[in-house]
């Protein structure tokens, strides 16, 4: 119990950890808009490494519904509700959900660094 408490305590801080490093960007000279986030993933594969693979996605998907939350106001560029629907899924809910799966490859590949490098 006191193992599982601490795990999500720990989860919960790098979350919102990623969260606050999120809103530091970079914006750049792109034709639509949006920035570079100073290692805001970063925590999410600390999780992932620390705590595995469903662990590192459950936690990625926490922060993607937080990104959802923050950004909500990026939806209102789309014509269709079809294509809000694709925004959700797409921009926040899979992308930021398959930072999760940065320790898949821990069991592939046995040098612990290769591993993280390659699940990067």
């Amino acid at each position: 119990m006191k193992t599982k408490l601490r795990q999500i305590a720990e989860s919960a801080i790098l979350v919102a950890i990623g969260t606050v490093l999120s809103l530091f960007t970079f914006q750049g000279p792109w034709a639509l808009g949006g920035g570079i986030t100073v290692c805001s993933m970063l925590p999410l594969v600390m999780i992932a490494q620390r705590h595995g693979t469903k662990w590192g996605v459950l936690s990625a998907l926490v922060y993607s519904v937080l990104q959802l939350l923050l950004g909500i106001n990026n939806v209102q560029y789309a014509p269709t509700a079809l294509s809000v629907a694709g925004i959700i899924v797409f921009d926040y809910i899979l992308a930021f959900t398959v930072i999760g799966f940065s320790a898949s490859f821990n069991s592939i590949v046995k040098d612990r660094r290769k591993a993280i490098v390659l699940g990067i």
